[in-house]
């Protein structure tokens, strides 16, 4: 998912299709329209973000999940909006930012299906 949104948000390319290749649900639609925002104030995303301490929280069933919550600390700070000309966007630092997701199972496929990516210096 996040090597999806990072490669859409180099051209903030809402509409590429690979966006629902790991996302489906509100997480597709929030990350899309975050995209959208970005293509027409004429904002792109340079860098990468770093996921940290990564852990799983509940799985529904506790048997043979269909569903997991993931829990993770995202670092954006290499992950920042820039005009397309190359200069910052705005004075907006990146950060160390709590994240939890949840994937579910479809067909046979794991898809971020919820996103709660909350602010800067959350973890």
């Amino acid at each position: 998912m996040i090597a999806d949104w990072t490669a859409a948000g180099l051209t903030a390319n809402y509409q590429d299709p690979a966006l629902a290749h790991h996302m489906s649900g509100s997480a597709l639609s929030q990350v899309t329209r975050h995209l959208y925002v970005e293509k027409t104030e004429g904002a792109v995303v340079r860098g990468t973000p770093q996921l940290l301490d990564v852990t799983f929280g509940q799985m529904v069933p506790a048997s043979n999940p269909t569903e997991i919550v993931i829990n993770s600390c995202v670092d954006t700070s290499s992950w920042l909006e820039y005009t397309t000309d190359g200069h910052l966007y705005n004075n907006v630092a990146g950060g160390k930012r709590k994240t939890q997701v949840l994937v579910v199972s479809q067909n046979n496929t794991w898809k971020v299906d919820q996103l709660a990516m909350n602010a800067v210096g959350t973890c």
